[in-house]
């Protein structure tokens, strides 16, 4: 068994639950488009189980017996990526599916990280990696808006809570009592999320009958904004 080699590095890790929440709510984004085989998402809803698990035991246990395991998650969340393909046959669904696969993992990645304290990069790329297939959704498949905003403010709350996870770890460290805190910040960001759906619902509810593309367009640019806000 051998100990990490910076316990200080470790401890300033993103924290837990804002990290966690982050990954599963980019991954509800991607799973609320409706694209995609469900068999995949199942896949890789496995695969970043066992790379939190595999962290966790690097860090905690065995540095060898924890890269194994993240070695396996990676090739597991691979086989996923490979499977929508197998499963669906069809080139639009793949390139609506794949991008945001990848991006759930890189986020992960940025917030459930091997080594060091976290990436900020990662979790901007992932999360911009999510909106790809929204985009894509939007284009081939033509859903309806709600789909769309749910969609877009999901991503946006995961960036958020990526971001929170990163700051408190840095700040803090993770063995600090940041739950409260964490929660708080969580359900401000959900709240202020809903009202920006309630408000998108509203402004196309105002436009003409069919795909608002152009509402869209806007709503993104205000939910970017948003997003901006949310980190000042």
């Amino acid at each position: 068994m051998s100990a990490p080699s910076d316990p200080v590095s470790a401890n300033l890790r993103p924290t837990r639950l804002s990290g966690s929440l982050a990954v599963a709510v980019l991954f509800g984004a991607l799973v609320s488009l409706g694209g995609g085989s469900t068999t995949a998402f199942a896949v890789e809803a496995l695969g970043l189980a066992l790379l939190a698990v595999g962290v966790t035991v690097r860090r905690d246990r065995s540095r060898a017996a924890g890269d194994a395991l993240v070695v396996v998650a990676l090739a597991v969340v691979l086989g996923a990526l490979a499977f929508v393909w197998i499963d669906t046959r069809d080139l639009l669904v793949t390139a609506q599916a794949v991008p945001g696969m990848v991006g759930v993992l890189v986020l992960a990645l940025g917030v459930i990280p091997a080594r060091g304290r976290g990436s900020r990069r990662l979790v901007k790329v992932g999360s911009g990696l999510v909106l790809l297939s929204v985009f894509v959704t939007a284009v081939v498949v033509k859903p309806p808006l709600q789909t769309l905003l749910v969609g877009t403010v999901a991503i946006v709350l995961a960036w958020d809570l990526g971001e929170n996870a990163i700051g408190l770890g840095a700040q803090l460290g993770r063995r600090a009592e940041t739950y409260r805190v964490e929660l708080a910040h969580g359900l401000g960001s959900a709240a202020v999320g809903a009202a920006a759906v309630v408000a998108g619902k509203t402004v196309a509810g105002v436009g003409t009958p069919g795909f608002p593309l152009g509402v869209f367009a806007v709503l993104l640019i205000g939910l970017v904004l948003l997003a901006g806000a949310l980190h000042e």
